[in-house]
């Protein structure tokens, strides 16, 4: 790794239009955020005509009515293996974050004592979906960052996807580094690339922020290997994490 700053490549949006934008179907309330302007994930978003309900595995998409009635399902996983996380709704664009759960290690290899879990979350993505017919909901673009979500936040098209993953996720004695999915394809965060706090005295965890523009499809990453993360705060031009 190496000492001193990184920057996102994926530039904070100057759309600053909470939540949906006011344009987007009937007067309707947004999610409680904290700042104006940085849209927060939710289990129910709506842009005034229909209603979308992160439930499990899927997505129900309801007409507002009335009368109220299911126009159609977006399955996420059959199987079970992934869960939906949260919901963003941006000018006919459906984001959802989705965990997706795993064994760490093969039970085989599970010492019979042992404090360490060995359950983890192994990715965080996200699935971007065309909404514009809403009984009809098409894929469009996916990607995602290996860990579990902190928390995320969304600023006019672009998300921004926090996780972490302890160092200690292997039992072979070798770290797994942090990797970046998109479109279909696998990439490694370069060792070179990591960032890091010489005057940080223990560290624990891979901190990693994915910045996707869900209308491009541009990404932009950046790691850190410090201590354990867990508040967030974010404004129009800056995040802050607590370490």
């Amino acid at each position: 790794g190496h000492s001193g700053r990184s920057q996102v490549k994926e530039p904070v949006s100057s759309d600053l239009a909470e939540g949906s934008s006011a344009s987007d179907g009937a007067p309707h309330s947004s999610t409680n955020v904290q700042v104006v302007g940085v849209d927060e994930s939710d289990r129910v978003k709506t842009d005034g005509e229909h209603i979308y309900i992160g439930d499990a595995g899927a997505v129900h998409v309801i007409r507002a009515g009335p009368p109220m009635a299911k126009v159609s399902e977006i399955v996420i996983s059959d199987n079970g293996s992934a869960q939906v996380e949260g919901l963003y709704l941006h000018r006919g664009l459906l984001t959802a974050v989705c965990s997706e759960y795993g064994p760490a290690i093969d039970a085989l290899e599970v010492p019979a004592i042992s404090p360490l879990p060995y359950l983890a979350v192994e990715q965080t993505f996200v699935r971007v979906y065309d909404v514009s017919d809403p009984a009809a909901p098409r894929l469009v673009r996916t990607a995602g960052m290996s860990g579990y979500q902190v928390t995320s936040r969304m600023i006019g098209p672009t998300i921004y996807l926090i996780t972490e993953h302890s160092i200690w996720s292997s039992f072979d004695n070798e770290l797994r580094l942090p990797e970046l999915t998109s479109g279909g394809t696998r990439e490694t965060v370069k060792a070179t690339e990591i960032s890091y706090d010489p005057a940080m005295s223990e560290v624990s965890s891979f901190v990693n922020l994915l910045a996707f523009n869900t209308s491009s499809g541009k990404t932009g990453t950046l790691t850190a290997l410090v201590g354990s993360t867990s508040v967030a705060y974010m404004s129009p031009t800056a995040l802050y994490l607590t370490m």
